[in-house]
């Protein structure tokens, strides 16, 4: 039995219990949050952890915290009664001081996450870097003597349970926008992109740390080839089914030995090509995506990066064949009854 699975079916720590543990992973910068998970139980079965167990976690080590903070608190009241009962006019003065340090003595709310990825922008340019740190205040600090930049504002910060997978994240957007990528400020990291990008990236950062789906509705539709497209498909088969028949060579031979006469080897592949091509489609199946608001999905989302972290949730509604002529007719918006059914009658009041 592996040391994981030994964790996974012991029991999961709460309350002051788990607190502990919470607070020897804050103290320690080389404490690992998958080491945390183990010790405190809330990881699976198959030794990884997912979204429900860090769900649980969380839930579980803010409840402990709000019934420390209750605790303490009552202390805390209790101790400044006493101090106002039995010091002088000069003790008092320290009474204040000790109330306003009183946030030093609370345990910090820091996310579970070790690491995070940030997303910040120089005001001299308008350039954004994406990058990650264990500490990212400290972090922007050196900004100004490592690269070419005016002040440094952040716009987004998101937190991941290690640097592994915080670094993971980061690659995967450094891919996703190395076309716009700018050279000018210095390393590889800065990038010049609009403010549709910053948007719908910052977007993603406040839902995959609140573990929030993006909705999405995907309308789907048959539509008619028109003739020259139809024709070009009938071609194409035709000569997909000639030449693979051609270059396998056993049709040809059957049928030269069926007819004896040379012509005979072209006759059975051109029969195969009549049967390709009139298997062809005369309908063909368009689609487009639609977000929350009903409006057209923009280009600009990283729906592969939602996907990847399971937070893209797609509802596809059909609608009936030829409803539209062209894929040029999608609604520029979709409406919705109160029972959130596609008004299709108006869809076909816009385009009869």
């Amino acid at each position: 039995m592996t040391r994981s699975s030994n964790f996974s079916k012991g029991k999961k720590l709460k309350g002051s219990a788990l607190l502990r543990e919470w607070k020897k992973f804050c103290a320690d910068p080389k404490a690992s949050g998958k080491r945390l998970h183990l010790k405190t139980g809330y990881i699976s079965k198959e030794g990884r952890i997912t979204n429900q167990d860090t769900q649980e976690f969380n839930k579980e080590l803010s409840r402990a915290m709000a019934e420390d903070a209750q605790v303490r608190k009552m202390k805390e009241a209790l101790a400044i009664e006493t101090l106002n009962k039995t010091q002088n006019n000069k003790s008092n003065k320290y009474n204040e001081a000790w109330k306003n340090n009183k946030k030093s003595r609370y345990i910090p709310n820091l996310p579970i996450n070790k690491c995070a990825l940030y997303l910040v922008k120089d005001s001299m340019s308008g350039d954004v870097k994406i990058g990650i740190s264990n500490n990212p205040k400290e972090r922007y600090k050196r900004f100004f003597s490592e690269y070419n930049v005016g002040t440094i504002r952040e716009i987004s910060t998101t937190w991941f349970p290690s640097r592994e997978e915080a670094r993971h994240w980061e690659k995967n957007f450094h891919k996703r926008y190395s076309f716009k990528h700018s050279p000018a400020r210095g390393g590889k990291e800065w990038f010049t992109l609009n403010e549709s990008e910053i948007m719908f990236f910052q977007e993603w950062m406040r839902r995959s740390s609140e573990k929030r789906s993006f909705k999405v509705i995907k309308l789907e539709t048959k539509i008619k080839k028109n003739d020259e497209k139809l024709f070009r498909d009938y071609r194409n088969n035709f000569l997909s089914g000639f030449f693979i028949s051609i270059f396998t060579g056993i049709i040809p031979v059957i049928s030269f030995l069926i007819i004896q006469i040379p012509i005979g080897v072209f006759i059975g592949p051109i029969f195969v090509g009549i049967y390709f091509a009139r298997k062809t489609e005369k309908d063909e199946v368009f689609s487009k995506e639609y977000d929350e608001d009903g409006l057209p999905l923009s280009v600009d989302v990283p729906k592969r990066e939602y996907k990847e972290m399971n937070l893209w949730s797609e509802r596809v509604l059909k609608l009936p064949a030829h409803t539209l002529s062209d894929k040029k007719q999608f609604p520029k918006k979709l409406e919705f009854d109160k029972n959130n059914n596609l008004l299709i009658r108006n869809l076909n009041r816009e385009f009869n």
